[in-house]
């Protein structure tokens, strides 16, 4: 393969020396890797499925392949100190048995943990998890399921 040219976009075009094809080289793993933000895009957002297909012009089924390898895959998160801030935390359903809390604020999402419902028990292992990280807790949130530990986790 030789450089030969640029496409419409101005990137870079190759063809083959001995039967004259030409194309253009994809990385596949950049590839794997935008596939990987848009899939954390989508599980820690507030944007559905159906919103993320239009927003990258592809359907439903499209996303659900691109995202089946991340469903072995737990997300860590990363440790981050959000002194001062609002911290907003909520609970997503993903399905039957299958529910995400999330702890943000409105810049960055803190931290998650994938439980099998929002109830009391859940958020206090959450809570109890990202205590180490808040030093003046603000919180913002929807459900009176983590309001009671909540007030247990923070007033100990």
């Amino acid at each position: 393969m030789q450089k030969w040219g640029k496409d419409a976009r101005g990137n870079p075009r190759f063809r083959c020396k001995d039967c004259g094809t030409s194309s253009l080289r994809k990385r596949r793993d950049l590839t794997q890797k935008y596939k990987k933000i848009l899939f954390a895009k989508w599980l820690l957002g507030k944007l559905s499925l159906e919103e993320i297909a239009l927003e990258n012009d592809v359907s439903i089924k499209t996303l659900s392949r691109w995202f089946a390898p991340f469903w072995n895959q737990e997300p860590a998160p990363q440790t981050v100190n959000i002194s001062n801030q609002v911290l907003i935390i909520d609970g997503k359903y993903l399905e039957r048995d299958a529910t995400v809390l999330i702890a943000s604020t409105t810049r960055e999402v803190v931290s998650w943990q994938f439980t099998q419902r929002e109830n009391a028990s859940s958020w206090m292992v959450f809570l109890l998890t990202i205590k180490h990280i808040l030093h003046s807790p603000l919180f913002v949130m929807d459900k009176e399921a983590c309001l009671k530990p909540l007030n247990s986790v923070f007033q100990a």
